[in-house]
């Protein structure tokens, strides 16, 4: 690298052709990239569902749950594991450390799972094993709604509108919500069985058995080997309906409806008031997200000229697409504008077009060269590797304007075309190396050391800066000399009258400032102080500043309700919030309800998608939200309890009423703290449940054990899954169970007939009691134990507040032996976050001393350089304080981008200092001169900086559904003030250094001789 610039003056054309052919390479890659929201990333966990429907949650967790939580538990790299009992299901979510292969740990837990089928109940069916990538993020989310309910219109939709879409180019999957396949359903009836005294165990047996097909082998004959099956199916559901359950020739359709039919569903979807359907489209692993989208948006317009699909709207919620398309162009317009204002600042300084268009050549080049990189790597431009190139943009003609002002100094001083170039090239070149290795090695932790979250997303971001600044030092070592040792004409820049008056007046300042180190210094540290003064009040949450795009209503019932007396409500407090749309900012509203539960998120308007807006809104709706009777009312977060603005609390304990008390004491606690709102316990009520008590003696007197009892029980009320049939539709679902009619009601319970050992049919009420009892609605557990969570919502800019006041609320309980608490996962992850960031600041800081200590062939000289990363602070407190800007993650992320470019100006400055002291120059007269020679370079890379990003820094642009601008004010404000005292206190510190070192290499000499 050395050589490169006497390389490019010797072989100019060869020079020439190299750059155009990054130029086209670049040009013929860059529309190539896949345009993806987010880096192809596996996430670290694995989701596990074993539906069970219509179980009770403790039965659930007793016989599913715990069981598979044991098995999991063995996995090897297990960091937690955390389950969900419901009514119809357990839900498991195994999470590793990030940068894990998920693949192979999901086929072992699918194994490990396998294993222990002989431990869960035997009606288990499926066990859904799914691990998740970024790709798997919907590409659409599609809301499908009517004027009539389309619940029972699975057929028609999968064939109408998910098949086509299925069939687009680059599509993976298409989900529908809220609909279910059809299925042939037998429904037993009661009066029948009882009637005929029919046993549905034996005739559910029989009828699995009857629709089984086996393999029996093979047949071997000479020459020939083939198998042999047993086929035995039915072949119509009239097979079905005639099935023999009797003498007499009675027949399955006697005792049972038999039916093809789509399934009841429990459960209800509105949008804007009316019955919805979801809809999700997902991509292929490596397609193009904005192809894809497109394409299936196209066949989505389409599908409005079908007349069977009259009458229903297919809605988009979420269109990945836009959202990249947005922000691209968000990103992009930014960086043409910061592009502009950086080249409009070399114009200033230069006053030649062509140096100045050769100067700014390196921002284009040098992003083509990126995208070029991008491509043959296998990446996506993505929302990250987009914000990294346009971050850049400020920071690409620095090495190019060093070098080029180092040239022109010395053509000033008589220099030839020639040899200003290679000489002014090389004066620098270990200076710009040093500048750019201390720019870009701050990435290094983050894209190759360990796999976090942070470095996996952030990582993005670095590895794309790495690559266009390592463009643009190569281009600004072999270009820039090219071009003014050979292509330009001659000349050299005209001095500009304001530039040379401030460094006169710099040369002043600087010369009194030398004479009043002590004074100057001491006011440095003064003004740091102040600074720290003034951040206090600033927000400091890692994740303030993202998007909120809704308020969720939570729905509490103090009686057990069905999902259509639930839908009632809902639709009720929909009407209040339709009528007050305006004035609450609410775009949209959707709305899932079942049986006894409900939530409506209010889809907030533009202008209002922030934690401000959110914390207004939900004060308007706590306010307003009409009281009904037998339902409160709340607003609350996610399901975990998470999120920004969300304070949860985790606890830990046996499950049951210590547990409860618990609970209810530190939701009081917390209710008490200032400025948390909406405190709640996470959940759902507990709703009552019937239990089945079977009484041993009476039951063996019938010849029937508890276990053949209460499987009798699940066949009626839960259902059975039998062996599928086979028909013109393909593989279809049998279900058995009780019919609706006689599973609502409770004396058909107490008549349900069982078959004793006699023969005879024997009514459960003879063999069984029964009471009614309160349980959970669903049992929560983490890292094996159970989990109840308390949560409110805060003001973004009281995080800190609230989080304190609420650990001294919670550290003055005294918790029992066997209970402990936690904050929710939200907190958890913020805190983590945060410590990773200081974690790759202070390895930053080391990596940076120690490029600097090489250059300067010192150990003490890098410090006197170091001395103003504390006064970027200055700039980042008095931004963030008048700006109302947060420090959040963006933010600390500016921080650490600046580790590696405040150094700069001070490496540039120093350098200069040591080739005139070599060169026989006093100490003081070297500063003062290198001082006037750099300040020019100085000020022109520093103002293209904070032009560059200035775009950025202004307005609410966001990627994704986070807001960017805290990063580059944070970079903006940390380079001016810098730079500013850099220029005065990095000269006084490096002196004040050396006479320090002077001095106790003084007195350590003179020690032993006084000994």
């Amino acid at each position: 690298m050395v050589n490169l610039p006497r390389w490019s003056l010797r072989r100019p054309v060869t020079a020439v052709m190299m750059i155009l052919c990054v130029i086209v390479i670049g040009a013929v890659s860059a529309p190539r990239l896949p345009l993806a929201f987010l880096p192809d990333v596996d996430f670290p966990g694995l989701d596990i569902e074993i539906p069970y429907p219509n179980a009770l949650p403790a039965q659930v967790e007793e016989e599913i749950t715990r069981p598979a939580e044991e098995a999991l538990a063995t996995l090897s790299r297990v960091r937690a594991i955390h389950s969900w009992s419901s009514p119809n299901s357990a839900n498991i979510y195994v999470q590793f450390d990030w940068g894990e292969d998920v693949e192979p740990l999901r086929v072992e837990a699918r194994e490990k799972l396998e294993r222990i089928r002989d431990q869960l109940p035997a009606d288990v069916d499926r066990i859904r094993v799914n691990s998740f990538r970024s790709s798997d993020i919907p590409v659409l989310e599609c809301r499908i709604s009517a004027t009539r309910d389309l619940s029972q219109s699975y057929e028609l939709l999968d064939r109408h509108v998910a098949d086509p879409l299925r069939r687009v180019p680059g599509v993976a999957k298409v989900e529908l919500y809220g609909v279910e396949p059809p299925e042939i359903r037998i429904d037993f009836r009661l009066d029948a069985l009882r009637r005929h005294g029919v046993d549905a165990e034996v005739v559910l047996a029989r009828l699995d058995a009857a629709n089984h097909s086996v393999s029996a082998g093979q047949i071997r004959r000479p020459g020939e080997t083939m198998p042999l099956r047993i086929v035995n199916q039915f072949a119509s559901l009239d097979d079905i309906e005639s099935f023999p359950v009797g003498a007499r020739g009675l027949g399955l359709a006697d005792v049972a409806r038999v039916a093809y039919a789509e399934p009841d569903l429990d459960y209800g979807r509105h949008l804007d008031r009316t019955r919805a359907v979801g809809l999700n489209v997902i991509k292929e692993s490596g397609a193009n997200t904005v192809d894809v989208a497109t394409r299936a948006r196209r066949v989505l317009t389409e599908m409005k000229r079908d007349p069977l699909l009259e009458g229903i709207q297919v809605l988009t919620f979420t269109d990945q697409a836009e959202e990249i398309q947005n922000s691209l162009r968000g990103l992009m317009q930014s960086g043409l504008v910061g592009a502009v204002l950086a080249t409009g600042v070399l114009f200033f300084f230069l006053r030649r077009l062509t140096a100045t268009l050769v100067v700014a050549l390196a921002i284009p080049v040098s992003l083509l060269a990126a995208c070029a990189l991008l491509f043959f790597t296998g990446r996506s431009l993505n929302i990250l590797s987009m914000m990294g190139l346009m971050l850049a943009v400020g920071l690409l003609v620095d090495n190019a304007v060093v070098v080029l002002e180092s040239i022109e100094r010395l053509r000033h001083k008589g220099r030839g075309r020639l040899r200003a170039a290679l000489e002014g090239s090389r004066e620098v070149l270990p200076a710009v190396i040093t500048s750019t290795a201390t720019s870009v090695i701050v990435f290094l932790p983050l894209v190759l050391g360990g796999r976090t979250e942070i470095t996996t997303w952030i990582g993005e971001v670095g590895r794309t800066i790495i690559f266009t600044l390592g463009c643009s030092l190569l281009l600004s070592l072999t270009a820039i000399p090219l071009a003014m040792g050979r292509v330009l004409p001659a000349g050299v820049s005209p001095r500009i009258g304001a530039v040379e008056w401030l460094a006169a007046r710099y040369h002043v300042l600087l010369d009194w400032t030398l004479r009043h180190r002590p004074l100057t210094l001491g006011a440095g540290v003064l003004l740091f102080a102040v600074s720290v003064a003034a951040f206090i009040p600033v927000d400091k949450s890692a994740f303030t500043g993202t998007r909120v795009e809704a308020v969720q209503i939570r729905y509490e019932f103090a009686d057990n309700l069905n999902y259509r007396e639930v839908e009632r409500y809902v639709s009720r407090v929909e009407d209040w919030i339709q009528d007050r749309r305006d004035s609450l900012h609410v775009k949209s509203t959707y709305s899932y309800f079942t049986n006894n539960m409900a939530i409506t998120r209010a889809y907030l308007a533009a202008g209002w998608a922030d934690d401000d807006g959110a914390q207004q809104v939900r004060k308007m709706l706590r306010d307003g939200l009409p009281s009904l009777p037998g339902l409160k009312l709340s607003l609350r977060g996610d399901d975990d309890n998470s999120g920004p603005s969300r304070l949860g609390v985790r606890l830990f304990g046996d499950p049951g009423p210590r547990l409860d008390d618990l609970a209810a004491e530190v939701r009081r606690r917390l209710t008490l703290v200032s400025g948390l709102t909406d405190v709640e316990l996470g959940g759902q009520k507990g709703r009552q449940e019937v239990q089945v008590a079977v009484r041993g003696d009476r039951a063996a007197r019938h010849g029937l054990t508890t276990a053949g009892v209460a499987q009798a029980v699940a066949l009626f009320f839960r259902g059975r899954p039998l062996a599928r049939y086979r028909g013109p539709e393909g593989e279809v679902q049998i279900t058995a169970r009780l019919a609706n009619e006689d599973r609502e009601r409770l004396d058909r319970l107490r008549d349900l007939p069982l078959g004793g050992a006699d023969g005879q049919v024997v009514p459960l009420a003879a063999v069984a009691d029964f009471r009614t009892v309160e349980t959970p609605a669903s049992i929560q557990r983490q890292q094996r134990r159970s989990v109840v969570t308390v949560a409110g919502n805060y003001a973004a800019s009281q995080g800190g507040q609230v989080r304190k006041a609420a650990t001294q609320q919670l550290k003055a309980m005294n918790f029992p032996p066997g209970y402990s608490w936690s904050f929710g996962m939200g907190l958890e992850e913020e805190s983590q976050t945060q410590q990773e960031m200081l974690v790759n600041l202070l390895l930053a800081l080391v990596l940076v001393y120690l490029v600097m200590a090489a250059l300067f062939e010192s150990l003490l000289h890098p410090f006197a350089i170091m001395f103003a990363l504390p006064f970027a602070f200055v700039g980042i407190a008095w931004v963030c304080l008048l700006t109302g800007s947060p420090f959040n993650l963006m933010a600390q992320i500016g921080l650490l981008i600046l580790v590696g470019i405040v150094v700069n100006n001070g490496v540039v400055l120093l350098y200069h200092v040591h080739q005139l002291r070599g060169r026989g120059l006093g100490r003081e007269q070297a500063v003062l001169e290198a001082a006037r020679d750099r300040l020019r370079p100085i000020l022109m890379t520093t103002t293209t900086t904070i032009l560059g990003l200035l775009p950025l820094a202004l307005g609410q642009n966001r990627v994704g559904d986070v807001l960017y601008f805290p990063l580059a004010r944070t970079v903006i404000g940390g380079l001016a003030s810098s730079t500013l005292l850099t220029l005065i206190l990095v000269p006084c510190l490096y002196t004040a250094l050396e006479d320090g070192q002077r001095l106790i290499a003084r007195v350590w000499r003179q020690g032993p001789r006084a000994a």
